[in-house]
């Protein structure tokens, strides 16, 4: 049968079979195309929380093993590097103090593998002891503050406009090793894009530093 096709195909004029090709690509196309569009992407809600349970798990996060403990600090640290790290396109961070070095350089990673990286932080707070906005500035991050008697208070993060990392948790070494702390994330369309848009909003009011 095979034979008898391609017999076929060399019977008719050479416009007419790249016809027939690019007709047949065009169907496959469309059938990649139709059944991609038709996957809806994972949905994430999850739920972290740190306790003053923290600093039992110091040992773990040194060996970097695997711990069982559901409140484990550590754990939490290294599930939202890795959030961080799954930026594609762009990361907007919204944050109150970030003295982590961990965390920071997670940022840092996104940063230098090419992703549009924006960070707002608080005005006094980026200028107290073991912040890491100043590495930020140093390396090109572009950072927005505004002078202002009231507290920059956020502490979340948005992964491509898609994902939003947000709660009560500081990004120091106190919270993680002893405070009683929240963190939610989600790709919810209906929340994620409010504090997208009011990201956008500070980031225009805000003023740049170098």
């Amino acid at each position: 049968m095979l034979g008898n096709i391609l017999h076929w195909f060399e019977a008719q004029p050479f416009s007419k079979v790249a016809g027939i090709i690019t007709a047949l690509q065009v169907i496959i196309y469309a059938s990649y195309y139709f059944a991609v569009s038709k996957v809806k992407p994972k949905v994430i809600n999850e739920v972290m929380f740190f306790t003053d349970q923290g600093a039992g798990c110091q040992e773990h996060n040194e060996n970097k093993g695997r711990c069982y403990n559901e409140g484990c600090a550590y754990s939490n640290i290294r599930r939202i590097c890795e959030y961080i790290e799954s930026s594609r396109s762009t990361l907007d961070v919204c944050i109150y103090l970030i003295t982590c070095h961990d965390l920071a350089n997670s940022i840092l990673r996104v940063h230098r593998r090419g992703v549009s990286v924006r960070v707002i932080a608080d005005c006094d707070m980026a200028e107290g002891s073991g912040s890491q906005v100043a590495v930020f500035r140093r390396f090109g991050i572009p950072v927005r503050m505004k002078k202002s008697p009231y507290l920059m208070h956020h502490k979340f993060f948005v992964v491509d406009h898609w994902i939003l990392l947000t709660g009560s948790f500081n990004w120091t070494m106190q919270a993680i090793t002893g405070n009683w702390d929240n963190v939610i994330v989600t790709s919810r369309r209906d929340i994620v894009e409010p504090f997208d848009n009011h990201f956008a909003a500070l980031w225009d009011e805000f003023t740049a530093t170098g």
